[in-house]
């Protein structure tokens, strides 16, 4: 709900609410499995709810959430629910997010996916299922020159800290990221950032396709400790042509990694936008682990017939998955809120440029 202005008192220019924004909602979600004569399967069955509760403070400085989903499935009743709680604080210069999560290990998500749950043992060409604890933290403060002569809007120094613990408390996973942004009158953005990071896994993993364990063994179960580094650039982004370039390495696992971005549009108002993505990775490991290129080009074309009717297409190149992949979607939104898509989909080999899958899909959504 937006704030109302006090029209009893238009001098003061204060801002006054009448009511907190808090907000209740939950799901249910049913999955049954019938026979061939079309009648219910005993015990056969998957089930999903959760409830999400959500407010905001009377001046907005403040936000804060609970949530707690929970499966249902036979022969499972422990550790079969994950939840998590959180909170925001953020005022002009300054902002703070922390959140908790707590994930049980029979947890099974038939609306969405979770994917940390599921760890693949190459080696051992298994599953093992792992609950968790995350704890997530992102601040930034933004210093504003005094200047008024000055080119610079703001300067953002921000860090985010992700950690992942397993059941008994020792440590899984920390991602950790530093970064310095400069960001001026003119919408252009340069960026510095710098990512320690450290992975306990569990479970023999790959980052190659190679399908022969001895030409390309899985990298093993340890405590791996990385850090990488880059630089980003974007340009006037009120122009009709406007790039992006961002670049980095450094170690990964037990390896090193150097990476290469780069973005370019133009847009041909209010027809058209035109737009292409390149990016490059490279990995290169020790004997006797496989080394990785990865070259991923995705063109990008939308026309706009009118306000509310477009048609959007791109294609995408990836070496990584030998993947030659085109999606083109036309969209119609009729009212605020409801739309008709119409969306086509074609998938081919790299090499042989022979058809894996088509498919086109149509979908309906109408508000209330």
């Amino acid at each position: 709900m937006r704030p109302k202005w006090d029209r009893e008192k238009p001098a003061s220019n204060k801002i006054h609410a009448t009511k907190p924004r808090s907000t209740v909602s939950g799901y249910f979600l049913d999955r049954e499995s019938f026979n061939q004569k079309g009648e219910i399967e005993s015990g056969l069955y998957s089930r999903n709810a959760g409830i999400e509760l959500f407010h905001t403070s009377l001046n907005g400085k403040w936000a804060g959430w609970l949530t707690h989903h929970r499966s249902f499935q036979t022969g499972i009743k422990d550790q079969n629910w994950w939840g998590n709680l959180g909170g925001q604080y953020r005022v002009r210069g300054f902002s703070w997010l922390t959140d908790f999560l707590r994930m049980g290990e029979n947890y099974y998500a038939d609306l969405g996916f979770e994917r940390r749950i599921a760890n693949y043992d190459v080696q051992l060409d298994s599953i093992i299922r792992l609950g968790y604890y995350l704890w997530f933290n992102a601040l930034s403060y933004q210093i504003f020159p005094k200047n008024k002569q000055s080119r610079l809007n703001y300067i953002e120094i921000g860090t985010e800290l992700f950690q992942v613990l397993n059941p008994d408390g020792t440590l899984n996973e920390s991602t950790n990221s530093a970064r310095l942004t400069m960001n001026f009158k003119n919408t252009s953005e340069f960026a510095y950032w710098v990512a320690p990071n450290r992975a306990n896994v569990p479970v023999s993993f790959k980052v190659d396709d190679e399908e022969d364990l001895l030409k390309g063994p899985p990298l093993p179960s340890a405590d791996y400790q990385f850090m990488a580094t880059g630089v980003e650039w974007s340009s006037d982004y009120r122009k009709p042509l406007y790039y992006s370039f961002n670049a980095g390495g450094g170690t990964f696992y037990n390896g090193r990694q150097w990476l290469a971005e780069f973005s370019l549009t133009y847009r041909i108002q209010p027809i058209m936008n035109l737009a292409v993505r390149v990016q490059y990775n490279k990995l290169t490991f020790p004997e006797p682990y496989c080394d990785v290129e990865i070259l991923n080009i995705t063109p990008r074309i939308e026309v706009f017939f009118a306000k509310n009717i477009w048609w959007t297409t791109f294609v995408q190149y990836n070496t990584q998955a030998d993947n030659f992949n085109i999606n083109s979607r036309f969209q119609w939104r009729f009212k605020p809120m409801s739309d008709l898509f119409v969306v086509y989909t074609d998938n081919y080999g790299v090499e042989n440029l022979g058809v894996k899958n088509r498919a086109m899909t149509m979908k309906l959504s109408y508000w209330f």
